[in-house]
């Protein structure tokens, strides 16, 4: 039996300035957060939704990580946001 593909997510535009869309492939997401690379919460947001737009507008320009949690695993990836 084959394994279904583990979800995936997208951050988009990245680099970004003030707010940013978050696509998973799972179609349910139960909640997204950005952490500094120190790994402290700036920001938890629970969801229902695949496709979610969120303001970055009160982060500094830098590097951060964004965590989903869908009903496949948790996936991280990298944001860059510029002022």
């Amino acid at each position: 039996m084959a394994r279904a593909p583990m979800a995936s997510i997208s951050i988009s535009p990245n680099p970004a300035h003030d707010k940013i869309s978050n696509y998973s492939t799972d179609p349910i997401m139960h909640s997204l957060a950005i952490y500094d690379l120190i790994g402290r919460t700036l920001l938890t947001e629970n969801l229902s939704v695949w496709i979610y737009t969120i303001s970055i507008a009160h982060l500094s320009a830098g590097t951060y990580i964004v965590e989903a949690i869908t009903d496949q695993g948790v996936r991280r990836t990298k944001l860059e946001v510029l002022k």
